[in-house]
């Protein structure tokens, strides 16, 4: 049985669409394909870079990240509560964390290096 592009989506690990009305416009040039393996990358919770790292190094609060617990990713949760605390909080902003952190490039590998280009 072959599955229409519609149906593999649905079935699919995909975390979210760049859906108009959400914060994350603020990453719209980012590939749809490259924000879901940020996003799977820090929900494996691997010691160092996790989601709950993710939290402190964008400054969260634990009152944010205990109501998001239960998020089916809670990295892109907590993506979307660091865009909206502040106006200059935007994927060029997030990379420049991520490499402060020395993560950039063993994290999301090529991922965030074709970000960096597109955000120069």
């Amino acid at each position: 049985m072959y599955l229409t592009t519609v149906q593999a989506q649905q079935h699919s690990t995909e975390i979210v669409t760049h859906a108009s009305g959400t914060s994350l416009w603020k990453f719209e040039k980012l590939p749809y394909e490259m924000y879901n393996k940020i996003c799977r990358d820090f929900d494996k919770d691997i010691p160092g870079i996790s989601s709950n790292d993710l939290a402190g190094w964008l400054e969260l609060t634990a009152g944010e990240v205990s109501r998001i617990e239960n998020e089916k990713s809670k990295t892109h949760a907590i993506i979307e509560i660091w865009i909206a605390k502040d106006e200059n909080h935007d994927v060029k902003n997030f990379i420049k964390i991520l490499e402060d952190k020395k993560v950039a490039r063993s994290l999301a590998g090529e991922t965030l290096k074709c970000a960096e280009q597109i955000y120069k």
